[in-house]
């Protein structure tokens, strides 16, 4: 319906970084759909965390959208259970924004209870588990546990890779967070190594983007 396809294209001017245009989309799908589906239907619990991400992608509003990261998250909790994917998707997201405050205590243990519901919900290697994975690495290398995420960055690439394929935005970004953990841990020889190959893959794929864009113009 309308209020989907609204939803639709608001996420994809999320992703192409246009989040106040995305915000004025999602607010009008969430309308329709709050006039139509009670408060806790699925599509509004997914619009709900769509226009957060939305909000949370414009200066200085990342408090306003953990809020509603928190509101939906509860929300998820008491609608589908404790230890639904789709908690796992609100754990998550809140974990993210609160590291981006550097609120580091209180995200941990969201993050780590997101792993938790994703490896037991999918398979080991499954994006979702390294995605995860990748959020608690971060979050643990901000608070300089270096050591502690070595395998986790590690496991998260391998992920990715036998997952989406070598040349997926997302083996990059394992690329750089391992790059970069090893330039934490000073093992100079394998930073080098991962982020000259992380440069690699980023060069080879805007080498095969750009005939694309100068097409479509």
């Amino acid at each position: 319906g309308i209020a989907r396809s609204l939803s639709n294209f608001g996420t994809l001017l999320s992703a192409q970084r246009r989040p106040k245009e995305a915000e004025a989309l999602l607010r009008r799908a969430l309308a329709i759909q709050e006039k139509h589906y009670s408060p806790d239907h699925p599509d509004i619990l997914v619009s709900r965390n769509n226009l957060a991400q939305a909000i949370g992608a414009q200066p200085g509003r990342r408090e306003e959208s953990t809020q509603l990261y928190r509101r939906l998250l509860a929300d998820r909790e008491r609608v589908l259970g404790a230890s639904h994917k789709s908690v796992a998707i609100s754990l998550d997201n809140l974990s993210v924004s609160l590291i981006e405050q550097e609120k580091f205590s209180e995200a941990e243990p969201l993050s780590r209870r997101a792993l938790a519901i994703n490896e037991a919900a999918y398979s080991p290697g499954h994006p979702f588990v390294a995605l995860s994975l990748s959020n608690l690495a971060a979050l643990l290398d901000s608070l300089g546990r270096h050591g502690e995420t070595k395998a986790m960055h590690e496991r998260a690439l391998q992920i990715r890779r036998d997952a989406l394929g070598e040349d997926h935005p997302d083996v990059v970004i394992s690329l750089l967070n391992f790059g970069s953990n090893a330039l934490d841990r000073g093992d100079w020889t394998l930073a080098q190594d991962t982020l000259s190959k992380a440069t690699a893959l980023w060069e080879r794929r805007q080498a095969v983007l750009a005939p694309r864009l100068q097409t479509s113009e």
